[in-house]
């Protein structure tokens, strides 16, 4: 019965259109993985240069100001945030396209310009910065 649910949810293609060293190559990846996986185990997000610097411009240098950070990747997002909070930044929030109301996000974090400013009296300036630039 699951063997036929599936074969209605994808398009499957004939096994011998797969060369034959798929098995070995698939076997090879994952080792390649497990590889990547040990050597990201004892990460030490303390020792983050790029965090470190992103850190210092939202504790220091814009510290007043409202500040969108761009990355390109959701998983990027999720750490940032984490490590963020963890710093003691609690006016922190990641927004990527698996939220389930990322307008809801925008309207919070830009009240005045989405006329949603029953508790905001005034605009602050905001500022934005790529992650992936970010350097000390």
């Amino acid at each position: 019965m699951q063997a036929n649910s599936y074969k209605k949810r994808f398009d499957w293609i004939r096994s011998e259109f797969f060369a034959n060293s798929l098995p070995t190559n698939l076997i090879n990846d994952s080792k390649e993985i497990i590889k990547i996986l040990n050597y990201g185990k004892d990460w030490n997000p303390d020792e983050d240069k790029q965090l470190n610097a992103l850190n210092e411009l939202l504790t220091k240098k814009h510290g007043k100001e409202k500040v969108l950070v761009f990355t390109q990747f959701a998983d990027t997002a999720y750490y940032l945030t984490e490590q963020l909070k963890k710093r003691g930044i609690t006016q922190i929030e990641s927004v990527t396209g698996d939220d389930e109301n990322p307008t809801g996000l925008a309207h919070r974090f830009s009240p005045h310009s989405n006329h949603k400013n029953r508790h905001h009296k005034r605009q602050s300036r905001i500022k934005s910065f790529d992650y992936n630039r970010c350097t000390k």
